[in-house]
């Protein structure tokens, strides 16, 4: 075998190792009186990529710092590969824990050309220090960079450079704190495809940090999302996006109009709601957890508004804003309801208003039941 291949490496490790890469088993800390963690499980199988996401606050990156042995929790358990590197009686030094870590930062050495930046991130005792050198920068489509300096790179090369260094002590877990928040949308849009195929050919197990719902489903296999610092969700990305089950989680992946029920009961069709902007009937499938949803989530591409005052089905409503908000224009109303909590909605509208007097018609077949 050539020792200068990660792929090879990395499918060879992957097909010895039965355990997970990576379980975090009821992780709690506290920062004073505030709860950071509060009993967090979750696992990263062999060659998976997995996103933990949620909003700021909600312990993301204290999950992956203590993971990586740069803080320690208060109780519970962390294992890599079935080794236990943190309880409460053992605590592995962050060196011994066989961790990729790629920060916010790249932290690429100025001093450093980038052949010298990956060598730096590379065990002493690896045979053919530079041929393996090469090998990533060829991965990540870069060959020719090797005698340049970091200041001589673009922001998305930089951080390929910071990975391709990660990656380059073939981590057990490649751990990420949100590596592409510096980089503007469509620089980042080209990386997410390259990198996922990078973690995927080299069966990389990758833990990523992020606050972008974009970035969490273009590269992760799976989703688990946080919430005031336990763990709330978790399921493949298509699946948390059209079926979230929670508010927390419906937030996450984007604008969202939270209509509460008025009336939610189980009928030979499915279940039968009612709402202020009507009723409707939902196949079973649209709620499966125990006890009732709370609410109707709508997307703004489920709600239409009109200046027809006379369209049929529609609910009056006074146009408070309309904007552009990729991939349509957005109108945001108010209703004339008796329930001024949830009277401002936010609906495809794509095109411009004349009047602020309106009619929002809502396709409740749409919605999502969603819990709190």
């Amino acid at each position: 075998m050539n020792s200068t291949n990660p792929i090879s490496i990395g499918s060879l490790l992957a097909s010895q190792e039965k355990s997970p890469a990576l379980e975090v088993l009821g992780l709690s800390k506290n920062y004073g009186t505030k709860k950071a963690l509060d009993s967090l499980s979750f696992e990263v199988k062999s060659c998976e990529i997995v996103a933990l996401v949620g909003e700021s606050g909600s312990g993301k990156s204290t999950a992956l710092q203590i993971i990586a042995g740069l803080q320690e929790a208060d109780s519970g358990q962390v294992r890599i590969q079935g080794r236990t590197v943190f309880d409460e009686s053992i605590s592995v030094d962050p060196a011994l824990r066989h961790v990729g870590m790629v920060f916010q930062d790249t932290a690429l050495f100025p001093h450093l050309t980038v052949e010298d930046n990956i060598l730096f991130g590379m065990s002493k005792q690896e045979k053919n220090r530079k041929g393996y050198a090469k090998s990533l920068l060829e991965l990540f489509s870069l060959p020719d960079l090797g005698k340049r300096y970091p200041h001589e790179l673009s922001g998305g090369q930089q951080q390929r450079i910071g990975i391709a260094r990660a990656l380059a002590a073939k981590p057990r877990v490649l751990l990420m704190d949100e590596p592409f928040s510096s980089l503007d949308r469509s620089r980042k849009r080209e990386l997410l495809p390259e990198l996922r195929r990078i973690l995927k050919q080299s069966c990389t197990s990758s833990l990523v940090v992020s606050h972008d719902e974009e970035e969490a489903l273009a590269l992760a296999d799976r989703i688990i999302v946080i919430h005031q610092g336990g763990k709330v969700s978790d399921g493949i990305p298509e699946d948390l996006y059209r079926q979230p089950r929670l508010v927390p989680v419906a937030e996450y992946f984007g604008m969202i109009n939270l209509i509460p029920l008025r009336k939610c009961e189980q009928c030979p069709e499915g279940w039968q709601i009612e709402t202020h902007l009507g009723q409707t009937v939902l196949p079973k499938a649209s709620w499966t957890s125990q006890g009732l949803p709370k609410y109707l989530g709508l997307r703004a591409e489920s709600l239409a508004v009109s200046d027809q005052v006379a369209a049929a089905g529609g609910h009056a409503c006074r146009l408070l804003e309309q904007r552009f908000a990729l991939p349509h224009s957005l109108a945001v109303v108010c209703v004339d309801d008796a329930h001024p909590a949830h009277r401002i909605l936010y609906a495809q509208s794509d095109a411009k208003m004349a009047s602020t007097k309106l009619v929002v018609q809502a396709d409740l077949s749409q919605g999502i039941l969603l819990g709190e």
